[in-house]
């Protein structure tokens, strides 16, 4: 079994220093979750590498959401904890890195991760995009689900 480019110097080097998951995704799963849409949509994460989630908590929502003139996206993830009552509805959030090549720090942490810019990373840096945890802000913990995302969520299940 032929497996696609890999650059696991560079990823580990890269979570140990900022300090949280750094998670890769294929391009073309995340082109295919973000469709050219001016706003999020509903996604389904256990389709995607932060399924792990899903299975660890009970998820109300989650929606992805790719801004046409940014390389940054979003994948945001509601949650439902009885734990945090009465503000039960707990939101992460990731960053989705779609140009991670033209980063201008890459070259001294390919150069610290004592790995090379050669065909393979470049190929690896292409074909994936990157989901990096952000921390919790002042709305992660919610009474309720936003009525945006509720909203959402109803008429895409009316279709």
């Amino acid at each position: 079994m032929t497996w696609g480019p890999d650059a696991p110097r560079l990823h580990a080097l890269w979570q140990h220093r900022a300090k949280r998951s750094v998670v890769s995704m294929g391009r073309a799963d995340w082109e295919r979750l973000s469709q050219d849409t001016t706003g999020p949509v509903p996604i389904d994460i256990g389709q995607t590498p932060l399924g792990g989630i899903s299975s660890n908590a009970s998820v109300i929502a989650s929606v992805a959401y790719q801004p046409s003139d940014s390389a940054i996206g979003e994948v945001v993830i509601y949650r439902h904890d009885l734990a945090d009552e009465p503000t039960p509805v707990n939101v992460d959030r990731y960053a989705v890195l779609t140009d991670v090549g033209s980063d201008p720090g890459l070259p001294s942490l390919i150069s610290a991760a004592s790995t090379q810019d050669n065909a393979n990373l470049r190929r690896y840096l292409q074909d994936n995009v990157f989901l990096v945890r952000q921390n919790p802000g002042r709305d992660h913990w919610l009474r309720e689900l936003p009525t945006t995302v509720a909203a959402l969520y109803k008429s895409t299940s009316s279709k």
